[in-house]
């Protein structure tokens, strides 16, 4: 996203979603219990925008993740991810 105001109303106008579950509410965050098999998340925005992310380590942990500033683990952008063709 561009911006938080981005962020924002792509949920608002509906086509945020998270491994394919519509995002509704504005102050969602990721959460453990969130997350696929391995840490990973599949980002979307709209159709034809797709981003995979993996759980970074807690601060304190020696790796380059770090805890955001309300406590919750920090996720990596692990890079777009190919043309997904006839995704749903």
């Amino acid at each position: 996203m561009e911006s938080r105001g981005a962020a924002r109303r792509t949920v608002g106008e509906g086509g945020a979603y998270v491994n394919n579950t519509k995002i509704t509410d504005e102050v969602w965050t990721l959460g453990a219990d969130d997350l696929l098999p391995g840490g990973w998340a599949v980002v979307r925005r709209g159709k034809r925008n797709l981003a995979g992310s993996a759980r970074a380590e807690p601060a304190g942990s020696g790796s380059a993740g770090r805890a955001g500033p309300d406590g919750h683990s920090a996720v990596r952008a692990a890079g777009a991810l190919p043309d997904a063709g006839n995704a749903p």
